[in-house]
């Protein structure tokens, strides 16, 4: 099972809010409260941390399903996810700058390219069409089976930050 993080980059002082397995939540500058395993808002701002859950997210009125990650045969991994949006048509935008892969022993990888849909990293994203979004990684060693962290970037209107932990490689 992999562990997700989700952060909002939504001005000034960032909260973070931890979920460890659906019981327990806790903010950063405050006290920890337990909690009954139902599913937490996307508060308006500051990060979430949420563990053990399966691949779908919503947040920001888009819902984001990762859909794995495959090793290429030229030492590279592209990662993919399906948005859709259920708000008015909007402009969505993923950054590979940020984004990034680490493997065994500490290696980090840079995305070297992030595509939506068949365009490059921004797009007009209409109300309920789901639509595709991969990042591509680089220079990986062909021996690795696993990604300890895959983190993008993705936004419409305000950027967040997506965090999947023990990521098996298709």
């Amino acid at each position: 099972m992999f562990g997700l993080t989700l952060s909002l980059a939504l001005g000034g002082a960032a909260a973070k809010l931890a979920w460890d397995n659906g019981i327990r939540v806790g903010w950063d500058d405050g006290p920890t409260i337990v909690w009954t395993p139902v599913p937490l808002p996307i508060p308006p701002s500051g990060t979430i941390s949420v563990k053990n859950i399966n691949r779908r997210i919503e947040v920001d009125r888009l819902r984001i399903e990762f859909n794995g990650c495959i090793k290429g045969g030229t030492k590279s991994i592209s990662c993919h996810f399906s948005v859709m949006n259920n708000a008015g048509d909007r402009r969505f935008g993923a950054s590979g700058s940020g984004s990034l892969i680490i493997e065994k022993l500490r290696h980090e990888h840079q995305a070297r390219y992030v595509k939506i849909a068949n365009r490059g990293d921004s797009i007009e994203l209409y109300s309920k069409i789901e639509t595709p979004v991969t990042f591509g990684f680089p220079g990986v060693a062909p021996d690795v089976k696993k990604l300890e962290l895959l983190e993008v970037y993705m936004g419409s209107g305000s950027w967040f930050k997506i965090q999947y932990r023990n990521v098996p490689l298709e």
